[in-house]
């Protein structure tokens, strides 16, 4: 099976990893993370923000429910 490991170490070998023993992981995107807060971090980044800096919405359900959003709240079409 294929996946990721996104990690802090920068020298760590792919084998040096379980991953059953790594404390999050993204089934989904089959991404393994080696520390809680990188993953948050990481699940920030990969959701669908709302490009109004005073909007704080972010969409889990893709690119249609953001284009939704952006037009019914804020008038602005996305591309």
């Amino acid at each position: 099976m294929p996946c990721v490991i996104f990690t802090s170490s920068p020298v760590a070998p792919f084998s040096s990893y379980k991953l059953s023993e790594l404390p999050a992981k993204d089934q989904r995107l089959k991404i393994y993370f080696d520390s809680l807060e990188i993953y948050e971090e990481t699940m920030i980044l990969l959701r669908f923000n709302c490009p109004d800096p005073n909007c704080d919405v972010a969409c889990a359900n893709g690119w249609g429910e953001l284009k939704r959003h952006v037009k019914s709240k804020h008038g602005m079409l996305l591309w």
